[in-house]
């Protein structure tokens, strides 16, 4: 610890920003001590689940430091929050966990923040005890998380979709009291994200658990009313919802009634379904309802797609006057 104990602890005041800390000579002699504890604990058989005293003085002491040097050193920690949540549950939970929490002071909340949504792991371990302070920290997303809002609900969604055991009830709520629109808009953007990775039993499990629930919801304008962009972006979410289409296509035929602004964009969603030939082939009337539905809206780039996709479906037996219905769609929308 000699090294941390020159370190320059007068930096100005433009230059203790959370964001230089990795680069900051206390930074990288953090990053030295991580890497060495990494080292040392590959060496031991089985693994260690306890700090030697060497290395939990030294983390300590970076820890307890409350000049700028111990602030980067912090943030460094907190970046590996997973991993020395591995290595020693209680220490981890003494020294760092209070960072994350309402008690942490402004400066110390910024940069374990910071440093966790640059590079953090949301391990189950890191979820499990990092749960309480995600549902606080969102309080503090337009002050102490307002340069890192978009990483901050990035992370949230992935704790609310993937850990939570309630995200309708107790997760949803707080985001969208504390958060503003283009947080919505974030947040539907990595549902998209994960539903892209998922087989169809993980989406059946999703649907089942709480993405229903929550579509119904907003649609009745719980707990907020649809803007336009999240409308958009929750349509993007059909040509992955495989497992459950109908009744994902049924709930956007009910928000595409709502008194809803223009749709500016279009996320791909009519080419993206032109491109399955399993979703054509299996659900055609559905999707000619859907894009019946989506004819009294003009943005051009939401109609990308749509010849190539009237064409697929002209080739079926359509009910309900659709087939119709969609060569008058054609002609209005100039395809």
């Amino acid at each position: 610890m000699a090294l941390w104990d020159e370190l320059d602890r007068d930096e100005p005041p433009e230059e203790q920003d959370s964001s230089i800390g990795i680069s900051h000579a206390a930074g990288v002699l953090a990053e030295f001590w991580v890497g060495s504890l990494a080292i040392w604990r590959r060496s031991q058989e089985p693994s260690a689940e306890v700090l030697v005293d060497t290395y939990s003085m030294a983390l300590s002491n970076i820890v307890q430091d409350n000049s700028s040097a111990g602030r980067f050193g912090r943030e460094v920690f907190a970046r590996y929050f997973h991993f020395l949540l591995a290595i020693d549950e209680g220490w981890t939970k003494k020294n760092l966990l209070p960072l994350f929490g309402e008690e942490s002071g402004a400066s110390d909340f910024q940069v374990a923040w910071s440093g966790f949504l640059t590079f953090g792991r949301l391990t189950p371990a890191a979820a499990e005890h990092l749960s309480d302070a995600f549902l606080k920290a969102v309080r503090r997303i337009d002050v102490e998380l307002a340069e890192c809002r978009e990483h901050f609900v990035k992370r949230y969604t992935a704790m609310l979709v993937t850990f939570a055991k309630d995200p309708v009830g107790e997760w949803i709520p707080p985001l969208f009291s504390h958060g503003r629109n283009r947080d919505r808009i974030v947040f539907a953007s990595h549902v998209k994200f994960h539903l892209r990775e998922m087989d169809e039993a993980r989406q059946r499990e999703w649907w089942n658990r709480w993405l229903k629930r929550y579509w119904k919801n907003r649609l009745q304008g719980v707990p907020d009313s649809l803007e336009p962009d999240e409308v958009g972006r929750m349509l993007s979410w059909l040509p992955d919802l495989t497992a459950v289409f109908p009744e994902a296509v049924s709930l956007a035929i009910c928000m595409l009634k709502l008194p809803i602004g223009p749709l500016e964009r279009g996320y791909g969603v009519i080419k993206k379904v032109a491109e399955n030939d399993s979703l054509v082939q299996g659900y055609p009337q559905e999707i000619a309802l859907l894009l019946v539905h989506l004819g009294r809206f003009d943005s051009l780039p939401l109609w990308y797609g749509s010849e190539e996709l009237i064409d697929k479906l002209e080739q079926f037996d359509l009910l309900q006057n659709l087939g119709q219905r969609l060569a008058e769609l054609r002609v209005r929308r100039g395809i």
